[in-house]
């Protein structure tokens, strides 16, 4: 008999446990609220169609976000037009400002709106560990677990998002 210590959480707990960090990855990746709760509810109905049971709770994080990310990406495909999140839910406005010089804030705001932008123009799998890693905040190590790659693909495939991004960026820059 197993004791509560070492007893995996139930569904319930689970979809409560990580409905808001999966919704967000979605709604980062496809852009639209609506279209990414269906991605979030589509992740937990696979989680639960193979009543898989892990007792670690990163595991659970990993195979979640992994279904997630997978699913936008081929709802991305499908789309065949990029589409990023304005940046009106304050998480990005709230690192760029700066309450000792506004106009520096404001500027800062608008090159954030512009490099989320230029990230539509990313393809699928670099727009993913874009997101996973620049706007998410999320280790090597766990952004390669969720897409199921090689901590060296995903640096491989960060640089190239980035390389693109400063590319297309540029002009901005000048």
């Amino acid at each position: 008999m197993q004791s509560d210590a070492a007893r995996p959480p139930n569904f319930p707990e689970i979809v409560v446990r990580y409905q808001r960090r999966i919704l967000s990855i979605a709604h980062r990746m496809l852009g639209d609220l609506e279209e990414a709760k269906d991605m979030a509810q589509e992740t937990f109905v696979r989680f639960w169609e193979k009543k898989i049971s892990f007792v670690e709770e990163r595991k659970v994080f990993a195979y979640l976000a992994r279904t997630v990310t997978n699913l936008c990406i081929d709802q991305l495909r499908r789309r065949k037009r990029f589409r990023w999140l304005s940046l009106s839910s304050g998480e990005l406005q709230r690192e760029s400002i700066s309450p000792i010089d506004p106009e520096r804030a404001v500027s800062d705001r608008e090159l954030a709106r512009f490099v989320l932008k230029m990230a539509e123009r990313l393809k699928p799998r670099q727009k993913a560990v874009f997101v996973l890693r620049d706007i998410k905040g999320l280790s090597v190590k766990e952004t390669s677990e969720i897409l199921g790659c090689s901590e060296a693909n995903v640096l491989v495939t960060l640089h190239q998002a980035r390389k693109n991004l400063r590319k297309w960026l540029g002009p901005k820059l000048r």
